[in-house]
């Protein structure tokens, strides 16, 4: 069950991350920032964005965190991380899941959420995929990370009559 995040799970969260083999967070387009300490990590969970946890007791199963949040254009980038493994479409976890981003989109007023992952993360592009992301691009050998250049793919969801009247 997710379920908005505070300070704690904040904190929690921060120590799990440091301990995981996850990549880098998306903090924007031009590229991954790996935040190693804990006032960064904070702040990038608290700034124009909306960041949902799932978790057990002090342990967290996974978080998604909507960011870059413009409210004028009714847009959010999503980053979605499990740290045993993504959920398999159709899966309880899915559901959950789903329930809170129309839950959090709704509480941020966005239609049109975006991912972006690396292209050898095929399970998170497998669960955007049933989750009605659509791939809009590749961005070739978009930044440099561990040694070598790596493809970013995006993706995209809109909600039925995001430009409804």
């Amino acid at each position: 069950m997710f379920q908005p995040a505070g300070a704690k799970e904040i904190r929690n969260l921060f120590k799990q991350y440091l301990n995981s083999s996850y990549e880098p967070f998306f903090v924007d387009i031009s590229g991954p920032e790996l935040l190693m300490n804990f006032r960064d990590f904070s702040e990038y969970c608290r700034q124009d964005a909306a960041l949902w946890i799932s978790a057990q007791g002090e342990t967290m199963d996974g978080f998604f965190l909507l960011f870059d949040i413009q409210p004028e254009l009714a847009l959010a980038n999503l980053d979605i991380v499990y740290f045993s493994g993504f959920p398999r479409a159709g899966s309880v976890e899915v559901a959950a899941l789903v329930t809170a981003l129309r839950k959090a989109c709704r509480q941020t007023r966005v239609t049109r959420l975006q991912l972006l992952a690396l292209a050898h993360e095929k399970e998170k592009l497998a669960l955007a995929a049933s989750l009605g992301f659509q791939q809009e691009g590749i961005l070739q050998r978009h930044f440099f990370h561990k040694g070598g250049y790596h493809d970013l793919i995006v993706s995209a969801r809109m909600e039925r009559g995001r430009h409804a009247s």
